[in-house]
């Protein structure tokens, strides 16, 4: 698809039918989806995402036009872009980060750089200094590779939106003295992108609380999960069921809930877990995010690269769960020996990890993101040989 496309008007006024965000991972669907969308009246002027999500679910993401430009247009008002700025695209369009930016960059009237090469950190950091962008965004994957090869920031740069995974707190220490304004964020597909970002003057702050954008009312509901509500919101799932497509609406004017927890307060939010990363060790609940923040965090201070670890929950007869590391990659025996030594002197015992299976590479999505769902079986498989 033509980028140059979707920031000018005759896409974003003119009335049209639904469009799918093609992601090769839906790959056999995506003919039958878009004849089914082509004759829903109420998806018209909507765009459909693939989910990301960790269940399995197949099912897309209904997003308006109008939802995605205020969405835009808030994140603009937050990090004060006006006319001297230029975004840099870097993430593929079929996801909301990534189709973000083109509403961005057509809702404040300015270009936008697209840097379409297989992934390079260096060939990257070049574009951006050589057409002058002052904002991008990336996933936490790409500034660590930045960081890993000690890549300096371009000078015309001011703000860099992290969002789509756990960003090491190493890793952004180690950036931010590179020269990259990395600002963490928190948002989901649901919500046509950002629901939270820090502010360019907290560049370097130690935790990562971020100010909701001005467009959303949030609060927590059961057991501390974020709920949000604003006409940003998206307008229902679109669930493959057998041959067919049925469409869910959502109610705008109604709180949705997510699956996140997370805490509240007069400093923004800060992402705690996701309710699905607990689970049952010996019938005692087990945050499997803690413990594997807990080992990249090792990791990091051993000077090995911690977003190549990660931690997933296995089934087991008798424990209920067993937690296992993963490698992707290879470490020394020397060296994971250390690390474990120096996990299990401060973990509890229901958080011990039972073994350690090391992976050529591990399952992610187009954004770098880990799959850990198809992870966990993958461990599951390498420990039942």
């Amino acid at each position: 698809m033509d980028t140059t496309q979707l920031i000018q008007p005759a896409f974003w006024e003119n009335d049209s039918t639904g469009m799918v965000m093609e992601n090769t991972i839906i790959g056999q669907q995506v003919d039958e989806l878009k004849q089914w969308v082509s004759g829903q009246r109420e998806l018209d002027n909507h765009l459909l995402f693939a989910s990301s999500g960790s269940t399995g679910e197949q099912k897309w993401i209904a997003l308006s036009k109008r939802a995605l430009l205020q969405s835009a247009q808030a994140v603009n008002s937050h990090l004060s872009v006006d006319k001297n700025d230029r975004w840099m695209l870097s993430l593929p369009i079929f996801h909301v980060g990534g189709f973000g930016i083109l509403a961005r960059a057509y809702a404040a009237g300015i270009g936008v750089s697209t840097y379409q090469e297989k992934w390079d950190a260096a060939a990257f950091a070049h574009q951006l200094d050589r057409d002058g962008c002052t904002l991008t965004s990336m996933v936490p994957t790409q500034l660590a590779d930045l960081v890993q090869l000690n890549c300096p920031a371009p000078a015309s740069l001011r703000g860099v939106v992290i969002g789509g995974g756990h960003l090491d707190h190493t890793v952004y220490q180690q950036a931010v003295k590179l020269g990259w304004p990395a600002l963490r964020s928190y948002g989901m597909s649901e919500a046509a992108s950002q629901i939270a970002t820090e502010l360019p003057e907290h560049i370097g702050q130690t935790e990562p609380w971020m100010r909701p954008l001005a467009h959303w009312q949030l609060r927590n509901g059961e057991m501390g999960l974020l709920q949000i509500k604003g006409q940003a919101l998206f307008s229902g799932y679109v669930r493959s069921v057998g041959e067919n497509f049925e469409f869910h609406p959502v109610d705008k004017d109604d709180w949705f809930s997510s699956n996140d927890v997370v805490s509240i307060s007069e400093r923004g939010i800060k992402f705690d877990y996701r309710l699905d990363n607990l689970v049952k060790v010996l019938g005692e609940l087990v945050n499997v995010t803690s413990c594997e923040a807990h080992l990249r965090e090792l990791a990091a201070a051993d000077s090995l690269i911690a977003d190549r670890i990660a931690v997933v929950a296995i089934a087991h007869q008798r424990r209920g769960h067993q937690l296992v590391a993963v490698i992707e990659g290879e470490l020394e025996y020397s060296q994971l020996e250390i690390l474990l030594a120096k996990y299990h002197q401060q973990a509890n015992s229901l958080e011990a990890l039972a073994d350690v299976v090391q992976l050529a590479e591990f399952p992610r999505s187009p954004l770098g993101k880990i799959r850990y769902q198809a992870l966990a079986k993958l461990v599951s498989e390498s420990l039942a040989r």
